[in-house]
């Protein structure tokens, strides 16, 4: 019988400690990484690279960058910071706009090449703004890429934030 209840412990044990781990903490983790790929809003469509660089490997937050092309040849460059809280993700920038990502589909590991995609509304208003699909193109912990993960963005032709400035 002791034998049957400690199995029985050690089972229990296991399951919480494999599902102890919270959904945003885990979904911040995979959206760690690099993103390329399209935002449309009512008037233009964007090329943009999204990089996420998550504050720990337990936290559901970090800050990131992004690099918006128009095809009218407009090119920003802005610094982000981003929480995760019910698989959305909260874009919170330095100008005081804030915008929810809200993800139809999210790969369940995000690997170099798989795609998530969703809507962009604001936090306030909760008025759309824009549709997106994003590609994973670097992973950060990923020892096989040999590039330097903060040289993300070509800084060419950018307009740069005043605060990035200082």
């Amino acid at each position: 019988m002791k034998k049957i209840t400690t199995k029985w412990v050690f089972i229990i044990m296991a399951f919480f400690m494999l599902t102890s781990c919270d959904k945003d903490q885990e979904m911040a983790y995979y959206l760690d990484g690099i993103w390329h790929g399209t935002i449309r809003d009512s008037r233009d469509m964007y090329d943009v690279t999204m990089e996420f660089i998550q504050s720990g490997m337990f936290s559901s937050s970090g800050y990131g960058y992004e690099k918006d092309c128009s095809w009218s040849g407009h090119v920003s460059r802005v610094r982000f910071d981003w929480t995760v809280g019910n698989r959305n993700i909260y874009l919170r920038y330095s100008d005081g706009t804030r915008f929810v990502m809200e993800c139809d589909y999210f790969p369940k590991y995000a690997r170099t090449g798989e795609n998530f995609r969703g809507r962009i509304y604001d936090e306030r208003s909760k008025a759309d703004v824009a549709d997106f699909l994003l590609t994973k193109i670097y992973l950060h912990d990923d020892r096989s890429n040999k590039q330097d993960s903060t040289v993300v963005v070509d800084n060419n032709n950018v307009e740069l934030n005043q605060e990035e400035v200082k």
